[in-house]
């Protein structure tokens, strides 16, 4: 395998930070961009590394791999306060442009996975010039679903500065997070996108059950179908969790990218 670090700006001239992994051996790549949750990075190193366990099983079948940290994370420039769906939405834009006009990889077999508000951002911006969509802990209703993680894990002030533990870090975040959430429809939008979509949820997750996926997944148009990970939960921690999530995602691209 070799690696590239990426340096992509966005639509407010942040610097976003990545690396490009691709197979030995291939003049052009099949490649899958990964959109990080809402806390993360793009190691999601407070999941256990779960992006670096996607991105070496997807590498050894001979998959290309883009990690980067979405605006205000990781290593990437802009400040979290400033998170929102859409402003992520535009992160991935900006990284699906670069990475499909590039010449090592096949610009007609780029997918994107994107976990928790990363399958938000994923969904918000849409299928053009995308293979496939994989979206892991996703969830129909995004402002519901952010007070309960800020009442549960952090503060609730919707016309302030809400907080939220990340880590070893507070996170704070403005108003725009929740007057954006509020403007989303997923439903409509996963019913005007037609191209192959996996979703994938934890049936112990907490903060997205199952209930906050099936509306979605009845909504998606065919070929397309919803997977439910025994004992897991939303950052799928146990061994045999991830054994059963990559499994399945090896499948899908197998097929669909």
């Amino acid at each position: 395998m070799q690696s590239q670090e990426l340096t992509i700006l966005n639509t407010y001239d942040e610097a976003l930070a990545g690396e490009l992994w691709l197979p030995l051996g291939q003049q052009k790549s099949k490649t899958l961009i990964l959109a990080h949750a809402f806390s993360g990075d793009r190691h999601e190193s407070g999941e256990n590394f779960l992006f670096d366990f996607f991105r070496d099983r997807l590498l050894e079948e001979g998959i290309g791999v883009c990690q980067f940290d979405f605006s205000g994370c990781g290593k990437s420039e802009g400040n979290f306060r400033n998170t929102s769906i859409t402003k992520r939405a535009q992160d991935l834009a900006a990284v699906i442009e670069t990475i499909r006009s590039r010449p090592d990889v096949r610009s007609d077999h780029v997918g994107v996975l994107g976990r928790s508000i990363g399958a938000l951002a994923t969904l918000a911006r849409g299928a053009e010039g995308i293979k496939t969509l994989i979206l892991l802990a996703t969830f129909t209703h995004a402002f519901e679903v952010f007070q309960k993680l800020f009442q549960n894990e952090g503060t609730y002030n919707p016309d302030g500065i809400s907080t939220l533990k990340g880590g070893e870090k507070v996170l704070q975040v403005g108003p725009i997070l929740w007057q954006d959430a509020e403007k989303y429809s997923f439903e409509q939008i996963v019913q005007s996108l037609y191209i192959p979509i996996l979703f994938v949820q934890g049936a112990q997750d907490t903060l997205t059950p199952l209930s906050e996926v099936e509306p979605l997944y009845h909504q998606a148009n065919e070929p397309k179908a919803l997977k439910i990970i025994p004992k897991a939960g939303h950052g799928f921690e146990t061994e045999q969790a991830r054994s059963n999530l990559i499994e399945i995602i090896l499948a899908w691209v197998g097929k669909y990218l």
